[in-house]
């Protein structure tokens, strides 16, 4: 499937708590054993959930002498859309997806990489809380009385 360009997968939701980096993760790790090529950015430098937990996998693994497969990954470094681009085309040179997870926050870089996605994944919990970051929702009739901020950036 090698391309020019990945395909991109973006994994956003601006609540957290919703299940997006840990299925940004699994997927990343089932393309990886499916023989595709996957690099992941993790768009959260201060909480790192992706990089750590590759991070600490690698670890396990080489404790136990065992061998996992993994995609290549990197934490965002820079400050400006720019740098995520560059740091987007540095990670996915050779890839066959590249895989985004995203803060769970209102955030221009996340932003950014979800209106460039092939694939954007919003997980989120069976709560009137995580539907309402969708769209406001009578609790009544479960209708949606109208969109959010969320919903519009995404449609």
């Amino acid at each position: 499937m090698a391309n020019s360009q990945p395909h991109l997968i973006v994994f956003a939701n601006e609540k957290g708590g919703t299940g997006k980096s840990t299925t940004a993760v699994h997927t990343a790790i089932a393309l990886t054993a499916l023989g595709h090529r996957v690099s992941m950015i993790d768009l959260d430098p201060r909480q790192r959930t992706v990089t750590r937990y590759l991070e600490n996998r690698a670890e396990t693994a080489r404790r136990r002498g065992i061998e996992l497969v993994a995609p290549s990954f990197t934490v965002l470094k820079g400050d400006s859309i720019d740098a995520l681009e560059s740091e987007a085309a540095a990670v996915s040179q050779d890839a066959d997806f590249l895989i985004v997870d995203t803060p769970g926050r209102d955030d221009l870089f996340a932003r950014h990489m979800a209106a460039r996605a092939n694939t954007l994944v919003t997980p989120m919990n069976d709560s009137f809380v995580d539907f309402d970051l969708i769209g406001q929702v009578d609790a009544e009739s479960f209708k949606v009385k109208r969109l959010s901020f969320y919903s519009e950036l995404i449609f």
